[in-house]
């Protein structure tokens, strides 16, 4: 439009500062103003982020979702007054993404070295990974941007802390064996990032050495990556920190 901005992908592009921005207008199907737990799930899975750009927002509604099946709700019962309460700030909130605005290009213009830096984390909650690209320009700025994320939420079932830290290095794993086919671009290096010591100690091993559930987890992230690439970050330096936990959509604004 005149404005410069196009749809493209379920996302909005404004052609002029070349930024990605999210519509979000959730609408239920319900006849009824009863919030239930077919409700908020049909509302929520109308946000669409593929890139899991907010996905420390998106994951506040997942949470709520999982204390729903916990309850042992009907699809259509009505929802405790304390969900109904987070469920109304989560529709504020969601509504205040159409204000963030992230730039579309994650590398500098002619680019002498880019290399990817990879982070995962977890909290007894939730757990998520992060893909960042940092490029370095002619006159050796480096710029470094979000490329994606993606998280999960913790078994219903309770697991350990290190068992979720080795969930999220393997969502990582995964993730960055999806963009490296992806990208059709020459990169330096790769790097993986994890704050548990516990788990960087079971990738330094062997599959058989540990346990099934660790030995099998383990056996596909040394599949995928190579072993010499993991090292360990401060956990108030973890990128994936954030995706791990949730955030407000004021505090996902201001985060750099």
């Amino acid at each position: 439009n005149d404005d410069g901005i196009a749809k493209v992908l379920g996302l909005l592009w404004n052609s002029r500062k070349d930024s990605l921005h999210f519509q979000v207008s959730l609408k239920s199907d319900s006849v009824s103003n009863k919030v239930t737990k077919r409700s908020i799930l049909s509302m929520s899975s109308q946000i669409f982020d593929p890139l899991g750009l907010v996905g420390p927002v998106i994951v506040k509604v997942k949470l709520m979702l999982q204390g729903l099946w916990k309850l042992d709700l009907g699809w259509d019962d009505e929802v405790p007054s304390d969900i109904l309460h987070s469920w109304n700030n989560f529709q504020v909130q969601i509504q205040k993404l159409d204000l963030l605005e992230i730039p579309r290009q994650v590398l500098c213009d002619a680019p002498i070295d880019v290399q990817i830096h990879c982070f995962c984390d977890a909290s007894q909650v939730c757990y998520g990974a992060a893909i960042y690209m940092r490029s370095t320009d002619k006159k050796g700025n480096h710029h470094v941007n979000l490329l994606c994320a993606k998280s999960r939420v913790a078994p219903l079932k309770v697991i350990s802390l290190p068992r979720l830290e080795l969930c999220g290095a393997l969502l990582l794993a995964r993730l960055a064996q999806v963009v490296i086919e992806a990208l059709n671009i020459n990169y330096s290096s790769i790097t993986y990032w994890c704050d548990s010591s516990v788990v960087l100690c079971w990738l330094a091993g062997e599959p058989v050495q540990w346990t099934t559930f660790v030995g099998n987890r383990v056996a596909e992230i040394q599949g995928l990556t190579k072993k010499s690439a993991w090292k360990h970050v401060r956990s108030e330096s973890n990128a994936a920190d954030i995706i791990s936990r949730g955030l407000h959509w004021e505090q996902l604004h201001s985060c750099r």
